[in-house]
């Protein structure tokens, strides 16, 4: 009996083989013939799957932005909640796999936008997303006591999301050779002024903040 093709599995492991392509060769090598060799499938199956390219990229951008936030908020905060969220922070940029992965299919995308304007809406739902995961992070951090009074929640929420874009411009420009800890630098640097004092524990070294997310 053939084996039954889960369709929203088959959907996914599309997804990813125009993340990989993206990423390798750029969106212009995205077709329906290089994603189905990349796929391992047969360009009749992925045509089954997704009728147009315009279709396949659509749900490959809304894909990798619902997956990099799902995985954001459910990260557990494990430990000292201080030293996690500054990990949450570092998860956002290039510094953790769906973080490069997201940049990376990103920029592809805005460097098309003019052709393929069907994408700007979903672009603009996920920087949504983003504003509402930091705003959610410095109001757990508030509840926690460690955020400065009169620190404005959505204010630093929209120059977290703004220092976030830089960094991922960085990362796209040199990432041949930049270190993890150059690209974390001026994210942690903003979050350490939103904070009142705080005392990290003698077996903690301040570098191994954020390691969790950092790529070599």
């Amino acid at each position: 009996m053939p084996k039954l093709i889960d369709h929203q599995e088959r959907k996914q492991e599309i997804a990813q083989a125009i993340w990989a392509i993206v990423e390798r060769e750029g969106i212009r090598a995205v077709s329906v013939r290089t994603v189905a060799a990349e796929a391992g499938i047969s360009t009749g199956s992925l045509r089954h799957v997704f009728p147009s390219l315009d279709e396949m990229m659509l749900y490959a951008v809304d894909y990798v932005g619902k997956r990099f936030i799902r995985a954001l908020t459910e990260k557990p905060l494990e430990g000292s909640f201080i030293f996690e969220a500054e990990n949450l922070m570092g998860y956002l940029s290039p510094l953790s796999e769906d973080g490069r992965i997201f940049c990376s299919v990103l920029a592809g995308i805005l460097a098309e936008i003019e052709a393929f304007p069907q994408a700007l809406p979903i672009v603009q739902e996920h920087e949504a997303d983003f504003l509402y995961a930091y705003r959610f992070l410095l109001s757990q951090i508030r509840a926690h006591g460690y955020l400065k009074e009169g620190v404005d929640i959505d204010l630093e929420a929209e120059k977290l999301v703004a220092l976030l874009w830089g960094i991922d411009c960085l990362y796209l420009i040199r990432r041949e050779d930049i270190s993890s800890l150059e690209l974390a630098s001026p994210l942690l640097k903003h979050f350490e002024n939103l904070l009142v004092t705080i005392e990290y524990p003698e077996d903690l070294e301040r570098e191994d903040i954020g390691s969790s997310y950092r790529h070599a």
